[in-house]
């Protein structure tokens, strides 16, 4: 339908070439661009239509040479779809009018009363009553549509009676009744007994002009008796010319469940975390017996023996043989290799639980403060060349990155000293967020099957047999680097030296 207020397409069906010209101008003293088709006969007519010739409305007279009356109109209408008929005659009979108007046509005007105003304003009329009763039925459509289609159970149901009036297929199968026995129901029979009085008392409290309705978490009983929890929402709808409300029910059976066991599963890992951390505070208290244990109950007789070994060893060194003197030096190297693990596990101890202290941190410039203290000893024993490459600054404890730093060159010392020139070198790369570290020596490598072992407490190579050292040194710089959020690892081969990597962050975080 193209009607946009003065263009109008009409057919006129009108045997009377008299009557057609009177209403020809009419309509063009109203609809000036109007685009007008006449059929003389039902039959002229029934082809228009049949052919589908677009209009706007249709003027019928009752009385045509091959159909007339009641039956005329009842044909008209049928061929004439959505289009509205306005009946003109010359029939004054009122309940002739009335019935032709309980039949579907739009209006009923006699011919010798018709002005070109009272025209106008019944096509008019007409056609906007067609456009709004299309789209009703659009609308009704939808909400059908909507309604059976939708995956969730609906039900349509009387506000004052709780009645249902309609209910869509997953609701049936949900609820496991039939139609007909749902439409016998209320929707109180979907609710135990006991919750019947809050829902009326609910029902009773909402307003006409409440949009969206929100019912909560009701229990919902089907029909085996089997119970389920349904979050509710609905709002008002006019059914079948009543005020009605349509309900959605959604089934949260399983979320409820869900989250209740995710509310236990918190509880106990709350109880959990709660074992732990005294679980935690009560190591630490051991940790610090220990450290006091190691530091004092171990190193009081160490240092004890070692006075009496001195005590022992000026008076009669000249007194013993060399199986003797060698017996005694023995037991010196003991006491010192003891202290030195004392030393040792104390530092990584340390490194485990001191509070971190972070601050920006230029490393080039701290290894060759490290370097140079280190050298003194170094170069009188291994004559390395040592190289350091300016690198960006990175975000640590200054004291504990001191520490791994002399492990790092302490170790690259130590197992690159037999080479005849021993070269190390450290130098950096940004990556992401991290600066990434790399320490370069040119010593005895190690195979790196054996590569997880190098960080673990303790641990000694085969091939680090004849060095001096307790194992930790390299599981300090491990635990300083992981509580700095970075990762520590090293590359090698058995004779081609080995590379060890660190990273710290490049911002603080």
């Amino acid at each position: 339908m193209d009607y946009s207020g003065n263009h109008l397409r009409v057919l006129i069906i009108e045997e009377n070439e008299g009557d057609y010209i009177i209403i020809e101008e009419l309509l063009n003293a109203e609809f000036p661009s109007s685009e007008i088709k006449h059929a003389r006969t039902f039959s002229d007519a029934a082809l228009l239509l049949k052919a589908n010739e677009q209009c706007d409305a249709i003027l019928l007279d009752l009385t045509l040479p091959d159909a007339r009356g009641e039956k005329l109109v009842q044909n008209i209408i049928g061929l004439a779809k959505q289009t509205p008929v306005i009946v003109l005659t010359g029939y004054s009979d009122k309940n002739f009018g009335i019935k032709t108007l309980a039949l579907g046509v739009a209006d009923y005007l006699l011919k010798d009363e018709l002005s070109g105003l009272q025209l106008a304003k019944s096509i008019s009329y007409a056609i906007e009553r067609t456009k709004i009763n299309r789209q009703l039925q659009q609308s009704e459509e939808k909400y059908r549509n909507l309604f059976q289609f939708s995956p969730l159970p609906m039900i349509v149901l009387k506000k004052d009676t709780f009645k249902i009036l309609d209910v869509n297929n997953p609701a049936l199968t949900f609820y496991g009744y039939t139609k007909e026995e749902a439409l016998a129901m209320t929707v109180l029979d979907f609710l135990p007994g006991e919750h019947h009085q809050k829902f009326i008392n609910f029902l009773y409290e909402i307003k006409q002009q409440d949009k969206k309705i929100d019912f909560g978490i009701h229990t919902h009983l089907k029909r085996s008796g089997e119970q389920a929890r349904m979050e509710v929402s609905g709002h008002f709808i006019q059914y079948q010319e009543k005020d009605c409300l349509m309900v959605i029910c959604h089934d949260v059976t399983e979320r409820e469940r869900y989250l209740n066991e995710l509310t236990q599963l918190n509880i106990s890992l709350e109880q959990k975390v709660q074992e732990r951390t005294q679980e935690l505070q009560d190591a630490n208290k051991e940790l610090k017996t220990f450290n006091y244990s190691v530091s004092h109950d171990l190193r009081n007789p160490l240092n004890a023996m070692g006075i009496f070994v001195s005590l022992l060893e000026k008076p009669v060194t000249q007194k013993l043989n060399d199986k003797e003197l060698t017996y005694l030096q023995q037991i010196k190297k003991s006491i010192h290799n003891m202290n030195a693990l004392i030393d040792d596990l104390l530092s990584f101890s340390n490194a485990g639980k001191a509070e971190l202290r972070v601050s920006r941190i230029n490393l080039s410039k701290l290894a060759r403060e490290v370097v140079d203290g280190l050298m003194p000893d170094a170069a009188s024993v291994y004559h390395p060349e040592i190289i350091i490459k300016d690198s960006p600054d990175s975000f640590g404890d200054y004291t504990l990155i001191r520490q791994t730093l002399i492990n790092l060159f302490s170790n690259a010392l130590k197992y690159s000293g037999n080479h005849k020139k021993p070269v190390i070198t450290m130098e950096a790369k940004p990556e992401k967020e991290m600066i990434q570290y790399r320490i370069t020596d040119n010593g005895i490598g190690f195979d790196m099957k054996d590569a997880e072992q190098l960080f673990k407490p303790f641990c000694r190579l085969e091939n680090s047999a004849g060095f001096p050292g307790t194992g930790i040194g390299l599981s300090i710089v491990a635990r300083i680097i992981s509580r700095h959020g970075g990762k520590v690892w090293a590359e090698s081969k058995p004779g081609a030296g080995s590379r060890f990597y660190f990273t710290l962050p490049a911002v603080v975080k």
